[in-house]
């Protein structure tokens, strides 16, 4: 028997589209698609209930994404779409009672630019739509590494504004499933209501969680417990937010939307952040006056103000300490003629409260003490289990304990375009920063004056304190101590820098100047996680039969009389790796892809499984198909058995450290397709 070549599906990033009264921190998303996918039987014919759009005429390779997976990958999308071949579509909907829909499509691609790398952007076109008026914007731009050409339309209808997005990784796929899928949008007769929130899914985040649609915080002690009408922000629709907002919640059905960040205060700052309300607002701002309401059981101030636009935008600030902690509270919504909106927002804010003393510290120990589930994956650099590896310029770097978020490729330069790597300990507010250069024969003592000379230039000053060099993996970083007098903050910034063979490295770490001088040992201990293997770091290692994936975290002994191949894929490789093994009758294939890992990962790979039996069964759902529970490499994973034509075939998927990774095996008999699985789980083992 001929045993058919098997599929593998594959992971993109998504569209990091967002709501257009929002503003841009950063984001990272990783939905489900394929190079090849199992056609519906029927194409896509969908009508919203509430928001009165369709998706119809798109052809058997186009499939509609069920809620769950839908939500966890683009939350604010109404409805989302996937084709064959790794095209998306999605609409978003939300409340906008303006009518300049020129600005409002300005609004929503200057929110695109800010997300992204390399960003370029067509002329805004007035195209015919419904037998009435949109807006088209053709966009490239890069998120994640991955560069996507995008289609966008815009529309206003019955006082919502509607996004239609279209996008594809520029090497993929082809140009007219952009089209097809903006013209397979349409309007349907009804009236348009808003639905109620989605509850957020269950997850753990960096220092806080979700669970049973409260958020909950060990850094802040804040918890989010959305009133009536309200839903919480999460994943993508509060990353988009700005600020670095900790949580948020919203209200579709009148466009109101409230975040909190936190920052740490000592008590010889507090006045000053208190005082510093009004400096966030920028010079376009006309003032509606002061207002106290209650948030987390306590009065506060807020001061309101008119963001001038089209489309103008209410704004309300306010600043409260507890503890030696600072949180800034923002309430807004796009201005509505005739319409005082003050008293929702107010009570949008009983949803804030604190935990107590002895909850807080239960739930700090409990997350300190869960799995460093986020990373990411570049072409050049992993981040897996809190050790930064960047494999173009042969450094290293560990993380100390604490809550830290890691921003390494795409996502560090949207915080400093020169960054290699980012990283922030949110509790104390400390910051590691790296970035790197080719040394071009430059001495260590002439590279860091350099450094220090251009910091200064920029608005520093060099501090009285006296820093001495570190001996960081056997190299003598040179330091010194600078200040920056900010708004509402005073920061010591550590700036280190060393030139190791060709290259020139700067190992910065800065924060506010109570945590600097209270925090020593832990600015010590994250300069010193660095290391500088140069050109032993490499990504991927092949000793006779030993395959060894550095980057993604695994290795394991090839099957005997198999050979290998690595997936070349251009956008694969930017995200994980494939490496596929083939015999005389039999074929295995291992899978790992970049998954994020906030505790929605069960949903994707769920989803995954599900599509690669299908796909490979050529079969409309998996029937007939046997699911059980097994462990690979000390990992809980989901196994999944199926035959159809005389072929037969096992998936496994399971975790660790934000990556996916599934095996697949196919072969002409059940006892062959046993053999390889039971070679696989011997031989495989996870990478630290």
């Amino acid at each position: 028997m001929k045993m058919k070549r098997f599929t593998l599906l594959v992971m993109m990033p998504a569209l990091l589209a967002m709501t257009g009264c929002q503003a841009r921190k950063k984001s990272t998303g990783t939905p489900l698609s394929a190079t090849n996918m199992v056609s519906s039987e029927t194409g896509v014919s969908h009508v919203h209930e509430y928001y009165r759009f369709s998706i119809k005429g798109l052809g058997p390779q186009w499939r509609l994404l069920e809620d769950k997976q839908r939500e966890s990958m683009l939350p604010d999308a109404a409805a989302m779409v996937s084709k064959v071949g790794g095209s998306h579509g999605a609409v978003i909907v939300e409340t906008y009672e303006g009518s300049d829909l020129k600005a409002y499509t300005e609004m929503i691609c200057a929110n695109m630019e800010a997300m992204s790398v390399g960003y370029h952007a067509g002329e805004i076109r007035e195209v015919d739509f419904n037998g009435g008026k949109a807006m088209r914007r053709s966009i490239e731009a890069s998120f994640n590494e991955v560069l996507f050409n995008y289609e966008v339309m815009t529309f206003l209808h019955q006082g919502m504004g509607y996004q239609v997005l279209a996008w594809r990784p520029k090497e993929a796929a082809a140009a007219q499933d952009l089209e097809e899928f903006i013209a397979s949008v349409g309007i349907e007769e009804g009236a348009v209501k808003v639905p109620p929130p989605a509850p957020a899914p269950d997850s753990i985040g960096i220092g806080s969680r979700i669970r049973g649609g409260s958020f909950e915080s060990a850094v802040s002690g804040l918890v989010a417990k959305p009133a009536e009408g309200w839903g919480l922000m999460w994943g993508l629709s509060l990353s988009t937010t700005g600020d670095d907002a900790e949580t948020g919640i919203q209200r579709p059905d009148k466009g109101l939307f409230i975040t909190v960040s936190h920052q740490p205060v000592d008590e010889s700052e507090r006045e000053k952040f208190l005082g510093s309300l009004d400096e966030g607002f920028s010079d376009n701002t006309e003032s509606v006056g002061k207002v106290t309401w209650d948030f987390g059981g306590e009065p506060i101030e807020f001061s309101g103000v008119i963001v001038s636009g089209p489309p103008a935008i209410r704004l309300y600030m306010g600043h409260a300490v507890r503890g030696d902690r600072g949180y800034r509270v923002k309430a807004w919504h796009i201005e509505q003629e005739g319409k005082d909106l003050a008293a929702a927002l107010s009570e949008g804010l009983g949803s804030f409260s604190f935990l107590d003393e002895k909850s807080h510290g239960e739930l700090r120990t409990s997350l300190l003490a869960e799995e460093v589930a986020y990373g990411s994956v570049g072409e050049h650099h992993s981040v897996r289990n809190g050790v930064f590896r960047s494999f173009a310029d042969g450094i290293t770097w560990k993380r100390p304990a604490g809550f830290w978020q890691i921003d390494a490729g795409d996502n560090a330069r949207l915080r400093n375009e020169a960054s290699s790597l980012y990283a922030i300990e949110v509790e104390s507010g400390i910051s590691v920063q790296l970035l790197v250069e080719d040394a071009g024969g430059i001495t260590s003592e002439e590279f860091h004056g350099a450094v220090v000379d251009l910091m200064v230039a920029g608005g520093f000053s060099v501090s009285e304190k006296r820093l001495e060099p570190l001996t960081v993996d056997g190299h003598k970083l040179l330091r010194t101590c600078l200040l920056l007098e900010g708004p509402d903050a005073h920061i010591e910034y550590h700036a280190g820098s060393v030139v190791v063979g060709d290259k020139a490295y700067q190992l910065n770490c800065f924060g506010p100047v109570s945590k600097m001088e209270s925090k020593e040992d832990l600015v010590i201990e994250a300069v010193d996680g660095f290391s500088f293997p140069g050109k032993k770091l490499r990504p991927l290692e092949k000793r006779g039969g030993l395959h060894r994936d550095v980057r993604m975290g695994f290795e394991f002994r090839l099957p005997s009389g198999m050979t290998a191949k690595v997936s070349k894929q251009d956008v694969l490789a930017k995200l994980g790796s494939t490496v596929e093994f083939s015999g005389k009758s039999s074929m295995m294939s291992h899978i790992a892809i970049q998954a994020g890992g906030s505790g929605q990962d069960a949903t994707i790979a769920s989803n995954m499984v599900n599509e690669l039996f299908k796909l490979n069964m050529d079969r409309a759902d998996s029937a007939g198909s046997t699911e059980k529970a097994d462990t690979i490499g000390g990992l809980p994973a989901t196994v999944r058995s199926g035959t159809s034509d005389g072929n037969h075939m096992k998936i496994a998927v399971f975790r660790q450290g934000g990556v996916l990774h599934m095996g697949v095996f196919a072969a002409p008999t059940e006892r062959q397709v046993d053999s390889l699985f039971s070679d696989y789980k011997s031989s495989f083992t996870l990478i630290p």
